[in-house]
């Protein structure tokens, strides 16, 4: 019985073994083997709902375009290619450096959303554009540019396949293309000059963006990428730690986004947030600020105008500033009641310039325990803080000019001032440091030397009509004849 079965188990083998072969394709050859199209081997695609046309700009010499299945020919002499709904309109063309700055621009005109897809290599190597994936300065600069109809396929992917990128190859790529909802994938690690400048400016409908797994930036990479995508909630993760001038400067600004994403760099680089998340009024949450070497402009007009803004770094750690580091940060963040720690030390022109200037409900004022000053360092810093109490100590003694300027300016519910300890005060050092304080009611100032170019002047300008201020002993305050710029009038006088 045990021989039975093994040899029916034998005869049952053979057979299954009979019958594949009989289904099998025979391909003598591997080369034979059909091969599966990927999104890498598909030109670049333009597939119509409804009846519309193509106009293309700079037509390159010898653009060719196929018309779904039929033959490939060249591209008319106007650039316009008229298509009916369902019509997939491929385009090819063989491009290289000397080309680029003549911006090739392909606009899609329809009554209804054209679907964009397919590799736009097909626009730089009409042969054998599946595997390339360099690209030249300005290669993609303005392609769909303007085109308010354009969206990407749900199935059928856009490719930028380029791993290493050429100085604003891709700058203005979809600038205006206000029915993008997403966004093709962007591997590259190596990055260039203004590589994504303004690449998704104003694409109001967009609703994702790519990953950006750089870790080291470039001079204006990411200069306005997404800016006023007003769709936009969620940013991508931002890992670089090595940074570029400008590198995401206005990267987000007046975009949709309720949070930042994570900046993990500890060394900046000049202007490298500048304005980044300016005037994004749904931002609710900012991210941790871990820098201790600053650089120039590095966090100038970074949160400006985010309205919604009520969530910040509890201390901005470095001790030595850089100009215009923190310039008008969060100037217009009315929701803000609480600053960071600013523990910083050592000064620099302009380095708190209207950083909380219209913050209209904090309430409370940092410590500021620098004691040598730097030109315009508080200039403005507190301006329109109007539910502000408490002023904090301002211990320096070494003064420049405008240091204090307009410092707590229509800051209406300070009612004392800090105390002044310098004796030589510095052109328009004290220069509308309390103008519009309208409950201010006690100073106390021990300055001797008065004598700098308006130094005080309109600082006390509209002030309470009646209060106390102190001075030194010896000052002659008599020289500043008129009352909003030397003691205010009706007050009363205190020698210390």
């Amino acid at each position: 019985m045990k021989k039975a079965l093994l040899i029916l188990l034998s005869l049952l083998t053979a057979l299954i073994v009979m019958v594949s072969c009989d289904n099998a394709v025979d391909y003598p050859f591997d080369d034979d083997v059909p091969a599966v199209e990927t999104p890498e081997m598909v030109p670049l695609t333009f597939e119509f709902i409804k009846d519309g046309s193509i106009k293309i700009s700079n037509i390159p010499e010898g653009m060719k375009y196929i018309r779904n299945s039929d033959a490939k020919q060249n591209v008319p002499e106007d650039g316009i290619i008229n298509a009916e709904g369902g019509d997939r309109i491929k385009l090819f063309a063989t491009r290289n450096s000397a080309e680029s700055k003549n911006n090739l621009n392909i606009k899609c005109t329809s009554t209804d959303i054209c679907y964009v897809y397919g590799n736009v290599m097909s626009l730089i190597n009409e042969e054998g554009f599946a595997d390339k994936k360099d690209v030249f300065n300005y290669a993609f600069k303005e392609l769909f540019k303007g085109n308010e109809k354009i969206n990407l396929h749900d199935s059928k992917k856009l490719v930028l396949p380029a791993t290493s990128l050429a100085d604003c190859c891709y700058e203005e790529m979809f600038y205006g293309c206000t029915s993008l909802k997403s966004a093709p994938a962007l591997p590259a690690q190596s990055l260039t000059k203004g590589c994504y400048k303004y690449m998704f400016y104003r694409c109001s409908s967009l609703t994702s963006a790519p990953e950006l797994p750089s870790m080291t930036l470039a001079t204006t990479c990411y200069f306005y990428m997404f800016a006023e995508c007003t769709s936009l909630t969620t940013a991508p993760k931002l890992p670089a730690t090595t940074l570029a001038t400008s590198c995401y400067s206005c990267m987000f600004r007046g975009s949709g986004l309720t949070t930042a994403p994570k900046l993990p760099a500890t060394t900046l680089a000049d202007k490298c947030y500048f304005s980044m998340f300016n005037h994004c009024i749904s931002l609710i949450d900012a991210p941790n600020l871990p820098a201790e070497n600053l650089a120039e402009d590095c966090y100038s007009f970074m949160f400006k105008n985010c309205s919604s803004l009520t969530k910040i770094p509890a201390i901005l750690p470095a001790q030595t500033l850089a100009p215009y580091c923190y310039v008008e940060m969060f100037s217009g963040c009315t929701s803000l009641t609480h600053p960071p720690k600013l523990p910083a030390t050592a000064m620099s022109d302009n380095c708190y310039e209207g950083m909380f200037e219209g913050c209209e409900n904090l309430l409370e004022a940092p410590e500021l325990p620098a004691e040598s000053l730097a030109y315009c360092c508080y200039y403005l810093m507190f301006d329109g803080c109007k539910k502000l109490k408490t002023a904090p100590e301002l211990p320096a003694t070494t003064l420049n000019p405008y240091c204090y300027n307009s410092m707590f300016k229509e800051c209406t519910s300070l009612t004392t001032a800090p105390e002044l300890p310098a004796t030589t005060l510095a052109a328009e050092c004290y220069g509308e440091m309390f103008c519009g304080c309208s409950n201010l009611k006690s100073i106390t100032c021990l300055a001797t030397d008065i004598s700098a170019d308006n130094c005080t002047s309109y600082w006390v300008l509209g002030v309470s009509s009646s209060g106390t201020f102190t001075k030194a002993a010896t000052a002659d305050w008599s020289v500043k004849y008129r009352s909003y710029e030397g003691i205010p009038s009706g007050w009363t006088v205190i020698n210390q």
